[in-house]
């Protein structure tokens, strides 16, 4: 879950890392959807672009109603404590020994950010105005990583033939 948020929400690894249980907002009934609430003005510290306050919305692409459930028991943790439990770089590790197993290469966290940006541009479920405020980007220039089609279909077909079945599998049933 912690993967999918950091796909769909295009979350740092620090972002994740830091979310609390007062990061999420349930919906309500003028917004159905989900939100995670990051670097809030109440807490210590600022966003890695120096900003308080911002705010992603879980919304249906990132997951649809099957996810309400997983967020509502995170939500409902004890205030103080870090969402997903983990330790600094425990994620990292997992995802490598794991992708390692699948015989992936150059696996990287941030590549879920970048990944969920440019798979939201190339399915059109997003526009790149939207892909760039959910970034948090103010700049244009720093969107030119993304969307890029061929490179997409490059990395795609470097995977092991077991890897691509299973994503089709979990792509039909989520």
């Amino acid at each position: 879950l912690a993967l999918w948020l950091m796909f769909f929400c295009y979350l740092w690894p620090g972002e994740l890392q830091a979310l609390t249980p007062g990061s999420l907002a349930a919906p309500t009934p003028s917004s159905p959807c989900w939100g995670l609430l990051l670097s809030p003005r109440e807490g210590p510290t600022t966003s890695k672009v120096n900003v308080h306050d911002e705010s992603i919305m879980i919304d249906q692409m990132a997951g649809g109603k099957w996810l309400h459930p997983f967020l509502q028991t995170l939500a409902n943790q004890p205030l103080g404590t870090q969402l997903f439990g983990l330790k600094k770089g425990e994620l990292k590790d997992c995802l490598k020994a794991t992708l390692t197993k699948l015989n992936v290469k150059n696996h990287d966290l941030y590549q879920l950010r970048h990944g969920g940006a440019s798979h939201d541009l190339l399915t059109q479920q997003r526009g790149a105005l939207d892909v760039k405020v959910r970034l948090r980007h103010a700049a244009d220039s720093s969107m030119t990583r993304y969307g890029k089609a061929t490179r997409a279909q490059h990395e795609t077909g470097a995977l092991p033939s077991r890897v691509k079945r299973l994503g089709l599998f979990v792509q039909g049933n989520a």
